[in-house]
């Protein structure tokens, strides 16, 4: 996801990295999260 350019290393602290969401990242997100709404209504409508 990095290489993505959806997230970028901040840090490391106690053998953990820390990543932050870029720009980029917010608006992928927004998009797959409108895909999973859209895929949970179609299956609302079939039940």
């Amino acid at each position: 996801m990095e290489k993505d350019n959806v997230i970028r290393f901040i840090r490391e602290e106690d053998k953990r990295k820390i990543y932050q969401i870029t720009e980029l990242g917010i608006e992928v997100l927004q998009i797959e999260l409108k895909r999973i709404e859209r895929l949970y209504k179609i299956a609302q409508e079939e039940l």
